[in-house]
């Protein structure tokens, strides 16, 4: 942020017109900042206060940034296409007509999102997970391995995925199985190609093997041991 002010401070110091500028200058911090506050509200918010909050960050940003905020929020929340583009044009006016207000609005509210994103970080992946679940397939929280695939979740959802738009896909596509946890976790392993066991790298084909073994063979080996070189 510019001379490391944070958005408050420069709003406070320099007006809605510095930090609009800001806003829509399009620089890292600025995006990494609307991308968090953005999955902040989806992640932590119900469903309907969370359309509205949602918007509201996506508002404040860059026009280029409106079409796949609304993509990312209608995904999330299964709204209509309609829906999302009302929504967006009511954030907008609101924020053109008073950016200030707007943005204050925001800010008074940051002790609220403090507390979410707090008592999201004491909650177990299971705990976390649960809505989502409940959601996709109430047996999984049934299932004795429900806390593996909950934690595989987690792990798919620190590497950025939108968990819960991939999971609906999956679902969406053919119905879990009879071990629905267990089918879930390898749906989801397949479809984001999450390293398994800490493994990235995945194991040599067999052409890839031959291809390799042969290079071993072609490649000059050091003289033996008491053997005269020519």
């Amino acid at each position: 942020f510019p001379d490391g002010l944070d958005p408050a401070d420069l709003l406070a110091q320099r007006g809605p017109a510095a930090l609009t500028a800001a806003v829509a200058s399009g620089q890292p911090s600025f995006r990494s900042l609307g991308d968090q506050l953005l999955t902040e509200r989806l992640d932590n918010l119900a469903p309907e206060q969370a359309r509205v909050a949602a918007m509201r960050v996506i508002s404040a940003r860059p026009s280029r940034a409106w079409v796949p905020g609304v993509t990312q929020v209608r995904a999330r929340l299964q709204l209509s296409q309609l829906q999302t583009r009302r929504d967006l044009r009511d954030a907008i006016k609101s924020w053109d007509a008073d950016p200030r207000k707007a943005a204050q609005a925001e800010l008074h509210k940051s002790s609220e999102v403090r507390a979410r994103l707090a008592a999201a970080a004491e909650q177990t992946p299971e705990e976390r997970w649960a809505p989502l679940a409940r959601e996709l397939d109430p047996r999984l929280l049934e299932q004795g391995d429900w806390p593996a695939t909950a934690a595989m979740l987690q792990q798919a959802h620190d590497q950025g995925h939108d968990v819960g738009v991939a999971s609906r896909a999956l679902v969406a596509e053919k119905p879990l199985g009879d071990s629905p946890a267990r089918d879930l976790r390898y749906r989801i392993v397949s479809r984001l190609e999450i390293p398994i066991d800490g493994e990235s790298t995945p194991a040599p084909t067999k052409s890839q093997g031959a291809a390799r073994d042969r290079q071993d063979a072609n490649r000059p080996r050091p003289p033996r041991r008491g053997t005269p070189r020519r």
